[in-house]
């Protein structure tokens, strides 16, 4: 079935009143709010905002305008970006994005599954002077003016970020969302390995260093020319669709426009001194066996993904050094805070990351959309408790795991 999109070029309430009373039922002055299907639309804004903004780095202009124009179309996800200006100064920004599925017009961050915080950019007193029934008008104009829309899903929200509280975060619809897992850097690593488990990380260290010594040791990448980077980009997609093949699930990297979105940040963060992305790998035996990529702002290292080889060296946790050589760089560079991304995985434990609290919220804009966002919901809900409980995550890869194994042999005996 197609569906037209309504214009969105020019501001849609341009010729609307400000919404009514906000001193006394929001607790801030007048704001006009405009949508807009490009970025490019507001872009001097924007740029200039997001200096001074709360946001991470996947609220940066460059991320999401890169993601309009290579990943949104094949994705058949339509830009629907909202500004919000107070006496001619912008106060929030919210990049959105609505698509078309089964239970109708589904709003959520522009980015998908591969934005690890989900963010607005908010002006900090503006943040700051929202109570809960203020967000809850806020967020209600927002829902008239981005109309058609069913379900507003938005996930991977922190409760709080750069020291105040997530406005959003006081919204109904909220439920648990999985943590991102941050470790808080000291000047030096050897600071680092002084902490909880040091003795037992240096142990880990000497026995990886002494068991590949007679391969020539590893070596540790850290990609700054664009062969580079395009190359460990490379690896890592070949990783990830095998991991992803063996484990029986769909590979999210594979679409061609994700693919071009990563290489377009990848080509547009070279030689700056805030990259969008940047990749590393651990190269054994002139061969890269494990990837990590992450954007840096306000010194912190957003960790992206990760990918692994699925060969004979795994026994030598070539993911754990590269993490261990990923800290000491940036201890060098004199960053902040590494985050792991989203999710509880085993090997980021060693580290005792502090875990930043998530939610998401499922809010119901039409009479469909109440009845879906029960079960989107739920899902999220279930999902997020079967990661965090060992045995029942290990259970449930065991189980796509087989079921790939199975199709796989379907295929090669033609059946």
């Amino acid at each position: 079935m197609q569906h037209e999109f309504r214009p969105l070029d020019r501001p849609l309430l341009s010729d609307r009143r400000p919404m009514d009373d906000p001193a006394a039922s929001i607790g801030f002055g007048e704001v006009i709010l405009s949508v807009h299907s490009r970025p490019d639309a507001i872009e001097a804004i924007w740029r200039s905002f997001e200096a001074t903004a709360i946001k991470s780095v996947y609220q940066r202009y460059d991320w999401v305008k890169a993601w309009c124009e290579h990943a949104a179309p094949g994705l058949g996800i339509e830009p629907v970006i909202v500004l919000g200006s107070r006496r001619g100064r912008p106060v929030i920004i919210l990049p959105l994005g609505r698509r078309h599925t089964r239970g109708g017009w589904v709003v959520e961050w522009l980015g998908c599954s591969h934005v690890n915080i989900g963010l607005g950019l908010f002006d900090r007193s503006f943040a700051t002077s929202l109570d809960g029934a203020g967000t809850r008008k806020l967020l209600d104009e927002v829902l008239r003016s981005i109309a058609p829309v069913d379900v507003l899903a938005l996930r991977n929200q922190p409760l709080r970020w750069q020291g105040v509280a997530n406005p959003f975060a006081g919204l109904p619809g909220r439920i648990t969302d999985q943590p991102v897992l941050a470790i808080a850097l000291q000047p030096d690593f050897e600071t680092m390995l002084a902490g909880p488990d040091g003795a037992r990380k240096r142990k880990k260290m000497r026995w990886q260093a002494n068991t590949l010594v007679s391969v020539g040791g590893h070596r540790f990448v850290h990609a700054t020319d664009r062969e580079t980077a395009l190359g460990l980009l490379d690896a890592f997609l070949r990783q990830k669709d095998a991991q992803f093949a063996q484990a029986g699930i769909a590979n999210v990297f594979a679409d061609a426009g994700t693919i071009a979105f990563f290489r377009s940040l990848v080509l547009n963060s070279l030689g700056q001194t805030a990259p969008l992305i940047e990749l590393y790998g651990i190269e054994i035996e002139g061969v890269v066996r494990a990837t990590f990529a992450a954007g840096i702002d306000d010194g912190r290292l957003h960790g992206y993904f990760s990918g692994m080889n699925l060969d004979a060296y795994q026994r030598v946790s070539p993911g754990e050094l590269l993490l261990a050589n990923l800290i000491r760089r940036s201890c060098e560079r004199g960053l902040g805070v590494v985050d792991l991304g989203v999710g509880e995985d085993r090997y980021k434990a060693s580290w005792h990351p502090v875990r930043e609290e998530q939610f998401a919220t499922f809010l119901g804009a039409s009479v469909r959309g109440r009845l879906a966002v029960t079960w989107h919901a739920l899902a999220q809900s279930a999902r997020v408790r079967i990661r965090a409980n060992r045995t029942a995550w290990a259970v449930v890869k065991r189980i796509r795991r087989t079921r790939a194994s199975l199709q796989r042999g379907d295929e090669e005996s033609g059946a």
